[in-house]
């Protein structure tokens, strides 16, 4: 069974950019993307996968791009080189709410 590692964090940057952080720091820590849901402008979630000795280096990665974690990554797999699932949830701080949009009906 695998172990789960749950990051949240607030990000303060532009969502785009944001994610586009995430999904490059996954890669550079030899992961690879599940999942993920975005939430309007104010949030989303990534289900990833990275090798569980690079959770640390992972979460440092996020927190240098300016990312504000909860908690740091820690934990007794640190020395495991065995996959670990991960989600990260993201808070966009300059989120403006709902992005949905009014569309006429067919007819």
């Amino acid at each position: 069974m695998r172990r789960c590692l749950r990051l949240e964090a607030v990000v303060h940057t532009e969502r785009h950019a944001a994610l586009k952080t995430a999904g490059d720091a996954i890669s550079a820590a030899g992961g690879w993307i599940e999942d993920h849901n975005l939430l309007s402008d104010v949030m989303a979630m990534i289900a990833f996968v990275i090798p569980a000795n690079r959770a640390e280096a992972f979460a440092r990665s996020l927190v240098e791009a300016g990312f504000i974690l909860d908690r740091p990554a820690a934990g007794d797999w640190a020395e495991s080189e065995q996959d670990l699932s991960g989600q990260l949830t993201m808070l966009f701080s300059r989120g403006g709410g709902d992005l949905t949009h009014q569309r006429p009906a067919f007819h």
